[in-house]
């Protein structure tokens, strides 16, 4: 056994219970495992205080930063959600005066439970389209398939944007904030270059069509 270990292994905890209560001095239990007699002292007189084997927790190194500090560091990266580490830590630097690393800040942002995700897109539905969806399905709520719905042809078209940057954008967000509508963005910026029309039915799936570029 090795006199650089720092704590007591479990093992090690139970060799001094036992040869203790053998009738082993400290001096000879610690002569045994190779370790300081102090370190075999402070042992005993934990485990007569406390009854249990698991060490007493460590305080770790006190923090540096205050909760206002935390509050800047929050509000900077609502105001920057896709800006990075480093470029927040400039921001906190010029306006709130925090000299702190760029991990630091990640570091602080995590225990926050902000992390970088990738921005969803959402279509944006206007309320009163919201309101005629909801009263087309409620005035249909009774249709069946052999009376109604087999009657019916569905059709849809899409647009599609030749040449187009396809990235994906992260942003900084908690995971309470993910429904939030100022986080999603919206469709209706789109250039449509060209456009595919199509239909289905209860008997299967229709034509498409391709409109020209504009």
């Amino acid at each position: 056994m090795s006199q650089s270990r720092k704590y007591l292994t479990s093992e090690e905890k139970s060799f001094i219970l036992q040869w203790t209560e053998d009738g082993k001095t400290q001096a000879e239990v610690a002569k045994l495992l190779r370790r300081n007699k102090a370190t075999i002292s402070r042992f005993l007189k934990r485990y007569k205080a406390t009854g249990t084997l698991a060490a007493s927790p460590k305080p770790g190194r006190p923090r540096f930063f205050t909760a206002r500090d935390d509050r800047s560091i929050s509000r900077a990266y609502k105001f920057n959600r896709t800006a990075s580490t480093r470029s927040l830590n400039g921001i906190l630097e010029s306006n709130d005066g925090l000299g702190m690393s760029h991990m630091t800040v990640w570091r602080h942002m995590k225990e926050m439970g902000a992390k970088k995700r990738v921005l969803k897109k959402a279509v944006v539905i206007r309320k009163p389209n919201v309101i005629k969806r909801l009263r087309w399905v409620k005035a249909r709520s009774r249709w069946t398939v052999e009376l109604d719905w087999k009657c019916y042809i569905f059709s849809d078209e899409c647009s599609v944007q030749l040449g187009r940057k396809n990235s994906q954008v992260v942003l900084w967000r908690t995971d309470e904030e993910k429904d939030r509508p100022h986080l999603h963005p919206s469709h209706h910026q789109k250039i449509v270059c060209s456009m595919f029309w199509g239909c289905v039915s209860y008997n299967g799936v229709g034509p498409s069509s391709l409109y020209g570029v504009p």
